[in-house]
Protein backbone atom coordinates (compact mmCIF):
# COMPACT_ATOMS: atom_id res chain seq x y z
CA UNK A 1 0.00 0.00 0.00
CA UNK A 2 1.23 3.39 -0.11
CA UNK A 3 1.29 3.95 3.19
CA UNK A 4 4.57 1.50 3.51
CA UNK A 5 6.62 3.02 0.77
CA UNK A 6 5.72 6.91 2.48
CA UNK A 7 6.42 5.54 6.04
CA UNK A 8 9.96 3.70 5.14
CA UNK A 9 10.71 6.72 3.46
CA UNK A 10 10.03 8.70 6.30
CA UNK A 11 12.00 6.13 8.57
CA UNK A 12 14.95 6.67 6.26
CA UNK A 13 15.15 10.04 6.14
CA UNK A 14 15.81 9.80 10.30
CA UNK A 15 18.72 7.91 9.98
CA UNK A 16 20.02 11.39 8.43
CA UNK A 17 17.70 13.73 10.43
CA UNK A 18 19.32 13.01 13.92
CA UNK A 19 22.47 14.34 12.76
CA UNK A 20 21.69 17.25 12.11
CA UNK A 21 18.06 17.96 13.72
CA UNK A 22 17.99 15.47 16.71
CA UNK A 23 14.94 16.87 18.65
CA UNK A 24 12.65 16.65 15.26
CA UNK A 25 13.89 13.34 14.42
CA UNK A 26 12.85 11.85 18.10
CA UNK A 27 9.20 13.60 17.51
CA UNK A 28 8.91 11.82 14.20
CA UNK A 29 10.22 8.49 15.12
CA UNK A 30 6.99 8.75 18.05
CA UNK A 31 4.28 9.98 15.26
CA UNK A 32 5.72 6.82 12.85
CA UNK A 33 5.30 4.59 16.35
CA UNK A 34 2.55 5.66 16.85
CA UNK A 35 0.39 5.12 13.75
CA UNK A 36 -2.11 2.13 13.86
CA UNK A 37 -1.10 1.41 9.96
CA UNK A 38 2.43 -0.57 10.66
CA UNK A 39 1.11 -2.42 13.62
CA UNK A 40 0.32 -5.17 10.99
CA UNK A 41 3.78 -4.71 9.12
CA UNK A 42 6.31 -6.57 11.15
CA UNK A 43 9.23 -5.24 8.95
CA UNK A 44 8.18 -1.29 9.51
CA UNK A 45 7.71 -1.82 13.15
CA UNK A 46 11.40 -3.17 13.35
CA UNK A 47 12.97 -0.56 11.69
CA UNK A 48 11.21 2.13 13.39
CA UNK A 49 12.12 0.57 16.78
CA UNK A 50 15.68 0.31 15.99
CA UNK A 51 15.74 3.35 14.93
CA UNK A 52 14.12 4.79 18.37
CA UNK A 53 16.80 2.67 20.06
CA UNK A 54 19.55 4.44 17.97
CA UNK A 55 18.25 7.93 19.06
CA UNK A 56 18.07 6.73 22.76
CA UNK A 57 21.95 5.78 22.46
CA UNK A 58 22.71 9.08 20.57
CA UNK A 59 21.54 10.93 23.77
CA UNK A 60 23.17 8.31 26.14
CA UNK A 61 20.23 6.66 27.84
CA UNK A 62 20.94 3.22 27.66
CA UNK A 63 18.41 2.06 29.86
CA UNK A 64 15.79 3.51 27.30
CA UNK A 65 17.55 1.81 23.85
CA UNK A 66 17.29 -1.71 25.81
CA UNK A 67 13.80 -1.38 25.93
CA UNK A 68 13.54 -0.51 22.36
CA UNK A 69 16.41 -3.47 21.23
CA UNK A 70 13.94 -5.80 23.59
CA UNK A 71 11.01 -4.69 21.81
CA UNK A 72 12.65 -4.76 18.25
CA UNK A 73 14.08 -8.34 19.36
CA UNK A 74 10.52 -9.84 19.37
CA UNK A 75 9.61 -8.62 15.64
CA UNK A 76 13.33 -9.82 14.43
CA UNK A 77 12.31 -13.41 15.56
CA UNK A 78 9.32 -13.92 13.42
CA UNK A 79 9.57 -15.07 10.01
CA UNK A 80 8.06 -12.65 7.86
CA UNK A 81 9.60 -11.43 4.32
CA UNK A 82 9.73 -7.69 5.43
CA UNK A 83 11.90 -8.54 8.01
CA UNK A 84 15.35 -7.00 7.48
CA UNK A 85 17.97 -8.06 10.69
CA UNK A 86 20.77 -5.59 9.32
CA UNK A 87 20.20 -2.79 11.52
CA UNK A 88 18.61 -4.95 13.77
CA UNK A 89 22.33 -6.25 14.75
CA UNK A 90 23.81 -3.04 14.38
CA UNK A 91 21.67 -1.89 17.22
CA UNK A 92 21.86 -5.30 18.99
CA UNK A 93 26.20 -5.45 18.43
CA UNK A 94 26.35 -1.25 20.42
CA UNK A 95 24.12 -2.71 23.08
CA UNK A 96 26.35 -5.83 23.51
CA UNK A 97 29.30 -3.16 23.60
CA UNK A 98 27.76 -1.05 25.99
CA UNK A 99 27.50 -4.30 28.38
CA UNK A 100 31.02 -5.07 27.76
CA UNK A 101 30.50 -7.62 25.17
CA UNK A 102 33.13 -6.32 22.90
CA UNK A 103 34.13 -9.77 21.24
CA UNK A 104 30.06 -10.92 20.90
CA UNK A 105 29.52 -7.29 19.93
CA UNK A 106 32.46 -7.54 17.15
CA UNK A 107 31.44 -10.89 15.65
CA UNK A 108 28.02 -9.75 15.23
CA UNK A 109 29.09 -6.75 13.01
CA UNK A 110 31.48 -8.98 11.20
CA UNK A 111 28.80 -11.66 10.28
CA UNK A 112 26.17 -8.45 9.25
CA UNK A 113 29.27 -6.65 7.04
CA UNK A 114 28.28 -9.77 4.42
CA UNK A 115 24.22 -9.21 4.65
CA UNK A 116 24.36 -5.02 4.61
CA UNK A 117 26.87 -5.51 1.46
CA UNK A 118 25.08 -7.57 -0.29
CA UNK A 119 21.58 -5.36 0.51
CA UNK A 120 23.89 -2.27 -0.58
CA UNK A 121 22.72 -0.97 2.66
CA UNK A 122 25.32 1.83 3.14
CA UNK A 123 23.67 3.16 6.34
CA UNK A 124 24.67 0.19 7.98
CA UNK A 125 27.72 -0.22 6.03
CA UNK A 126 29.07 3.26 7.48
CA UNK A 127 28.31 2.20 10.93
CA UNK A 128 29.73 -1.12 11.07
CA UNK A 129 33.05 -0.27 9.75
CA UNK A 130 33.26 2.36 11.89
CA UNK A 131 32.63 0.49 15.00
CA UNK A 132 34.61 -2.20 14.34
CA UNK A 133 37.31 0.62 13.86
CA UNK A 134 36.67 1.88 17.28
CA UNK A 135 36.76 -1.69 18.25
CA UNK A 136 40.31 -2.91 16.92
CA UNK A 137 41.66 1.25 18.10
CA UNK A 138 39.84 1.04 21.76
CA UNK A 139 39.77 -2.27 22.52
CA UNK A 140 42.69 -4.26 20.91
CA UNK A 141 44.85 -1.16 20.00
CA UNK A 142 45.09 -2.52 16.74
CA UNK A 143 45.74 0.39 14.71
CA UNK A 144 46.33 -0.73 11.19
CA UNK A 145 43.07 -2.90 11.09
CA UNK A 146 41.57 0.00 12.67
CA UNK A 147 42.50 2.32 9.85
CA UNK A 148 41.29 -0.01 7.60
CA UNK A 149 37.56 -0.11 8.33
CA UNK A 150 37.85 3.67 9.08
CA UNK A 151 38.86 3.83 5.28
CA UNK A 152 36.13 1.53 4.05
CA UNK A 153 33.86 3.60 6.06
CA UNK A 154 35.00 6.74 4.80
CA UNK A 155 34.76 5.89 1.38
CA UNK A 156 30.68 5.17 1.43
CA UNK A 157 30.46 8.07 3.66
CA UNK A 158 32.11 10.20 0.76
CA UNK A 159 29.93 8.55 -1.84
CA UNK A 160 26.77 9.98 -0.28
CA UNK A 161 28.06 12.66 1.84
CA UNK A 162 27.06 11.47 5.25
CA UNK A 163 26.98 13.24 8.52
CA UNK A 164 29.62 10.69 10.07
CA UNK A 165 32.78 11.53 7.22
CA UNK A 166 34.26 14.27 9.50
CA UNK A 167 34.38 11.66 12.86
CA UNK A 168 35.50 8.86 10.60
CA UNK A 169 38.44 11.13 9.33
CA UNK A 170 39.75 12.40 12.34
CA UNK A 171 39.45 8.53 13.76
CA UNK A 172 41.83 7.78 10.63
CA UNK A 173 44.36 10.34 11.75
CA UNK A 174 44.34 9.46 15.20
CA UNK A 175 45.14 5.59 14.19
CA UNK A 176 47.84 7.59 11.37
CA UNK A 177 49.17 9.06 14.64
CA UNK A 178 49.62 6.27 16.89
CA UNK A 179 50.82 3.98 14.48
CA UNK A 180 53.68 6.82 13.85
CA UNK A 181 52.52 8.04 10.47
CA UNK A 182 52.90 11.66 11.26
CA UNK A 183 51.83 13.33 7.74
CA UNK A 184 49.29 11.60 6.60
CA UNK A 185 47.91 12.01 10.29
CA UNK A 186 48.27 15.65 9.98
CA UNK A 187 46.44 15.36 6.72
CA UNK A 188 43.60 13.89 7.98
CA UNK A 189 42.69 16.17 10.50
CA UNK A 190 43.03 19.04 7.74
CA UNK A 191 40.91 16.85 6.16
CA UNK A 192 38.06 16.31 8.98
CA UNK A 193 38.22 20.17 10.49
CA UNK A 194 37.31 20.68 6.57
CA UNK A 195 34.75 18.61 6.08
CA UNK A 196 33.10 20.10 9.10
CA UNK A 197 32.86 23.30 8.64
CA UNK A 198 30.45 22.84 6.08
CA UNK A 199 27.79 21.82 9.25
CA UNK A 200 25.99 24.74 11.05
CA UNK A 201 26.04 22.89 14.51
CA UNK A 202 28.74 25.52 16.07
CA UNK A 203 29.11 22.88 18.83
CA UNK A 204 30.36 20.29 16.16
CA UNK A 205 32.65 22.32 14.48
CA UNK A 206 33.92 23.88 18.33
CA UNK A 207 34.37 19.96 19.08
CA UNK A 208 35.84 19.40 15.96
CA UNK A 209 38.59 21.95 16.14
CA UNK A 210 39.38 20.82 19.93
CA UNK A 211 39.81 17.18 18.14
CA UNK A 212 42.20 18.62 15.61
CA UNK A 213 43.94 20.66 18.58
CA UNK A 214 44.21 16.96 20.07
CA UNK A 215 45.83 15.43 17.44
CA UNK A 216 48.27 18.45 16.24
CA UNK A 217 49.34 19.09 20.20
CA UNK A 218 50.33 14.57 20.93
CA UNK A 219 52.46 15.26 17.37
CA UNK A 220 54.21 18.01 18.82
CA UNK A 221 52.74 20.79 16.69
CA UNK A 222 51.89 23.21 19.51
CA UNK A 223 51.19 26.35 16.94
CA UNK A 224 48.67 24.37 15.06
CA UNK A 225 46.83 23.32 17.72
CA UNK A 226 46.77 26.92 19.37
CA UNK A 227 45.02 27.86 15.93
CA UNK A 228 42.67 24.92 16.00
CA UNK A 229 41.72 25.85 19.76
CA UNK A 230 41.76 29.74 19.11
CA UNK A 231 38.42 28.34 16.66
CA UNK A 232 37.20 25.93 18.27
CA UNK A 233 36.89 28.79 21.55
CA UNK A 234 35.23 31.18 19.23
CA UNK A 235 32.54 28.90 18.38
CA UNK A 236 31.91 26.97 21.74
CA UNK A 237 31.82 31.26 22.99
CA UNK A 238 28.90 31.82 20.67
CA UNK A 239 27.50 28.70 21.81
CA UNK A 240 27.84 29.13 25.49
CA UNK A 241 28.39 25.25 26.19
CA UNK A 242 30.43 24.71 29.50
CA UNK A 243 31.80 21.28 28.61
CA UNK A 244 33.88 22.03 25.68
CA UNK A 245 34.73 25.00 27.70
CA UNK A 246 36.56 23.07 30.01
CA UNK A 247 38.11 20.97 27.73
CA UNK A 248 39.53 23.65 25.32
CA UNK A 249 40.62 25.60 28.75
CA UNK A 250 42.37 22.05 29.43
CA UNK A 251 44.13 21.61 26.88
CA UNK A 252 44.87 25.46 26.56
CA UNK A 253 47.01 25.04 29.96
CA UNK A 254 48.75 21.62 28.93
CA UNK A 255 50.14 23.64 25.99
CA UNK A 256 51.08 26.56 27.78
CA UNK A 257 52.80 24.41 30.50
CA UNK A 258 54.39 22.29 27.72
CA UNK A 259 55.95 25.76 26.62
CA UNK A 260 56.92 26.24 30.18
CA UNK A 261 54.42 29.31 30.50
CA UNK A 262 53.15 28.88 34.05
CA UNK A 263 51.14 31.68 35.10
CA UNK A 264 49.05 31.64 31.36
CA UNK A 265 48.80 27.83 32.15
CA UNK A 266 47.51 28.28 35.52
CA UNK A 267 45.11 31.19 33.57
CA UNK A 268 43.32 28.22 31.62
CA UNK A 269 43.20 25.95 34.50
CA UNK A 270 41.28 28.60 36.15
CA UNK A 271 39.10 29.13 33.60
CA UNK A 272 38.67 25.48 32.91
CA UNK A 273 36.50 25.52 36.83
CA UNK A 274 39.72 24.52 38.45
CA UNK A 275 38.93 20.60 38.01
CA UNK A 276 40.13 18.60 40.79
CA UNK A 277 42.37 16.20 38.52
CA UNK A 278 44.39 19.26 36.88
CA UNK A 279 46.45 19.19 40.20
CA UNK A 280 48.22 16.56 39.00
CA UNK A 281 48.97 18.05 35.99
CA UNK A 282 51.24 20.39 37.77
CA UNK A 283 52.27 18.02 40.54
CA UNK A 284 53.46 15.02 38.06
CA UNK A 285 54.74 17.11 35.64
CA UNK A 286 57.82 15.12 34.46
CA UNK A 287 55.51 12.65 32.74
CA UNK A 288 53.39 14.70 30.02
CA UNK A 289 51.60 11.42 28.57
CA UNK A 290 50.14 10.57 32.13
CA UNK A 291 49.42 14.20 32.46
CA UNK A 292 47.38 13.46 29.36
CA UNK A 293 45.39 11.09 30.14
CA UNK A 294 44.62 12.48 33.43
CA UNK A 295 43.38 16.06 32.03
CA UNK A 296 41.17 14.29 29.39
CA UNK A 297 39.42 12.04 31.92
CA UNK A 298 39.04 14.84 34.49
CA UNK A 299 35.89 15.96 33.20
CA UNK A 300 33.76 12.69 33.34
CA UNK A 301 36.02 10.70 36.12
CA UNK A 302 36.49 13.02 38.72
CA UNK A 303 33.83 15.95 38.67
CA UNK A 304 34.91 19.53 39.28
CA UNK A 305 36.60 20.98 42.62
CA UNK A 306 38.48 24.24 43.46
CA UNK A 307 42.19 24.05 43.98
CA UNK A 308 43.83 26.77 45.55
CA UNK A 309 46.34 29.38 42.89
CA UNK A 310 48.75 28.46 46.23
CA UNK A 311 48.25 24.63 45.40
CA UNK A 312 49.18 25.32 41.64
CA UNK A 313 52.21 27.82 42.60
CA UNK A 314 53.91 25.49 45.64
CA UNK A 315 54.05 22.41 43.39
CA UNK A 316 55.35 24.90 40.29
CA UNK A 317 57.90 26.17 42.56
CA UNK A 318 58.89 22.36 43.17
CA UNK A 319 58.68 20.94 39.67
CA UNK A 320 59.75 24.18 37.62
CA UNK A 321 63.56 22.67 37.06
CA UNK A 322 62.16 19.29 36.12
CA UNK A 323 60.14 19.55 32.92
CA UNK A 324 60.57 18.08 30.04
CA UNK A 325 59.24 19.04 27.17
CA UNK A 326 57.72 15.40 25.68
CA UNK A 327 56.27 14.43 22.43
CA UNK A 328 53.52 11.26 22.91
Amino acid sequence: MWYRKTVARQIERLWYLSYFNYARAVRIAQKIANLKEIEHNPGLKLNILVIQGRLAILKNDYEEARTFTDQAEHYAQMDDPSIRLDRYHLLKSVMLIFDGEILEAKRLMESTLEQSIALEDKIVLISLYYNLGEIEKETYHDYEKAHHYFNQSAQIAVSCKHPLLPRILMNQGVCSALSGDEQKALALCEKAVHAMNRTRNMIKKAVFYFLGAQLQWQLGKLSNAKVYLNSAEKWVILERDPYTSIDIFLLKGKIAYAELCYDEALLFADQANEIMEIHKLFTQSDDLQLLYKMANGALGEYGKAGIHRELYRESLAKNKTQVERKRF
